[in-house]
């Protein structure tokens, strides 16, 4: 510890515990120096803190088929993850999904065929064929019955 008699209450109320901000004061009789020190050795004990800390992550997800997604900042506990389909899909779930203490937020979406629309329409395009040729065949029955009672 260096001399109690070059530091002064103003050094004290800066430095605090601060054996380094204190050593650096006595050598140098420059405060600013030494808060320069305090400031550089509690940027070093945030960083030491902050790799002893458990890095959280969710599970890797892959694109949905016949879709993409855009993850905002990797797979790390707060990250993002938006989601859309290609042209004639459409989105079965939710359309983002965020990582929480290392779990997604929801499950992964789907990208669904529009095909339902294609359904209704092959339906609708088989009813009015069969009401079409049952026209015909009603129609045929009795121009044929016609021309049989002529003959008959």
């Amino acid at each position: 510890m260096p001399e109690n008699s070059k530091v002064t209450n103003q050094v004290r109320n800066l430095c605090g515990n601060s054996f380094s901000c204190l050593f650096d004061y006595a050598a140098t009789g420059d405060i600013s120096f030494a808060n320069e020190t305090l400031i550089s050795d509690s940027l070093f004990e945030k960083d030491v803190k902050s790799l002893n800390q458990k890095v959280i992550f969710c599970k890797v997800i892959g694109d949905p088929a016949h879709g993409s997604m855009n993850v905002s900042s990797g797979y790390f506990d707060g990250s993002t993850i938006n989601f859309e389909c290609e042209d004639g899909y459409s989105l079965k779930g939710e359309n983002s999904l965020v990582c929480d203490n290392g779990k997604w937020s929801g499950e992964p979406p789907i990208c669904d065929s529009n095909s339902s629309n294609s359904t209704i329409i092959v339906i609708i395009a088989f009813i009015i064929t069969a009401f079409i040729i049952g026209f015909i065949a009603i129609a045929l029955y009795f121009v044929l019955r016609k021309k049989i009672s002529k003959f008959a």
